[in-house]
């Protein structure tokens, strides 16, 4: 993403985007986690249950930062998007992707460190954009734990796909499972 694309957003616009993005991340990973599932594919079913957490983790800290700069609640439960036009790469546009049930391993992982990669970019841009430095260290946070995850999630894949399907079975969210 360029520079300029994040130009005519505001900080408060920034983190919306933000949301969004992590919101549907979330949902995303959720759902993968269970084509992974239905594939007996659970490590790695697992891993994307995994990162559906940590994308709602995501999602808390910037809910709390936007509560906290402007008075907004945003809930789980709000609807996208939040009247917003976010910048190309990011917010309603980053993580939308059509999944399908057929969805291999590999497909999945390589979809995974796509969105990580562009998560942590965007949150670079959010750094330069905004002059408040409580978010630029927010910013900054994120996309530091998003170039982490981008750096680790085949290694994570390679070990989650030699666990033992029993014991992941049994660990996968019950809210998650049909």
């Amino acid at each position: 993403m360029k520079r300029n694309e994040l130009e005519p957003l505001s900080t408060r616009e920034v983190l919306r985007c933000a949301l969004q993005s992590e919101k549907i991340a979330s949902e995303n990973y959720s759902a993968i986690g269970e084509i992974m599932l239905s594939s007996y594919n659970f490590g790695i079913a697992q891993l994307f249950f995994e990162a559906a957490n940590v994308e709602k983790g995501h999602f808390r800290r910037l809910q709390k930062a936007l509560k906290r700069l402007y008075g907004i609640v945003i809930t789980d439960s709000t609807p996208l998007p939040f009247s917003v036009k976010c910048a190309p790469g990011s917010g309603d546009n980053a993580c939308l992707v059509d999944i399908q049930t057929g969805m291999g391993e590999e497909e999945a992982i390589r979809y995974m460190e796509e969105v990580e990669r562009a998560a942590e970019k965007y949150y670079l841009e959010a750094v330069d954009k905004t002059d408040r430095m409580d978010m630029k260290v927010l910013f900054r946070t994120l996309a530091k734990e998003e170039g982490r995850h981008c750096r680790s999630i085949r290694r994570i894949a390679r070990k989650a796909a030699k666990r033992d399907p029993a014991k992941i079975f049994n660990r996968v969210a019950p809210e998650t499972m049909h």
